[in-house]
């Protein structure tokens, strides 16, 4: 029965944004914002301004407050950033566009992970947002997530761009965590690899790079 509710919100959430995503695709930008905006209040209960103004953890604290996390209201408000992002986007609003579209990643990852009957396919805006901001720095908790996630799914070539992007920051524990998940895509077969966005030699390239060695040895 749980399941079954959190299906039926998902199906409302999704006829809103289907509205908005008309919007957009027509070109009324600042139509399809305002309703965006005025959605927050309607599916999350929450107005954009806090929407905006609090930190992931900070809206995660209060949405749980009384208890589970509301499955609906993080996937409703995740669909709502994730809409809001791409609609910066098109009106080349970047800077403003990424804090919003990185805050949708965490909410899609914490309704699957709080859900335990949800698929990701349930929620295809979780893949759309992975697209678009693998490579940009995340916060530790969607890390945490995040990278599970994308190995488990066999999205390779995402995994490697988070975990560029981690090392990139020069925290000495990504380095630690980037060579223990190449180790283990090198058990993977070259087919699983290939399908994933990555060859066996772009792995184990990898490795060498993060171990200093500019170049595979060379035999004889």
């Amino acid at each position: 029965m749980h399941q079954d509710y959190i299906l039926r919100m998902m199906q409302q959430i999704s006829l809103f944004i289907t509205g908005v995503f008309r919007l957009r695709k027509e070109g009324d930008l600042a139509a399809a914002h305002d309703e965006v905006l005025s959605g927050y209040g309607h599916l999350t209960g929450l107005p954009s301004s806090l929407v905006h103004g609090l930190s992931e953890d900070d809206l995660l604290t209060l949405l749980s407050a009384r208890g589970a996390m509301p499955v609906d209201r993080c996937i409703g408000l995740a669909e709502l950033l994730r809409e809001e992002g791409e609609i910066l986007l098109a009106q080349d609003r970047e800077e403003d566009a990424w804090p919003r579209l990185v805050k949708a990643l965490r909410f899609y990852l914490e309704a699957l992970a709080e859900e335990g009957d949800l698929r990701s396919a349930d929620i295809p805006g979780l893949d759309e947002v992975v697209a678009l901001v693998s490579w940009h720095p995340v916060g530790d908790g969607t890390r945490s997530l995040l990278l599970p996630y994308l190995e488990a799914t066999g999205q390779y070539d995402k995994l490697e761009n988070v975990l560029n992007a981690w090392m990139d920051t020069g925290d000495p524990d990504a380095q630690v965590a980037a060579t223990a998940t190449y180790e283990r895509l090198l058990t993977k077969s070259d087919a699983e690899l290939i399908v994933g966005g990555l060859t066996r030699s772009e792995v184990e390239h990898a490795i060498l790079e993060i171990r200093g060695v500019e170049h595979y040895p060379v035999n004889g």
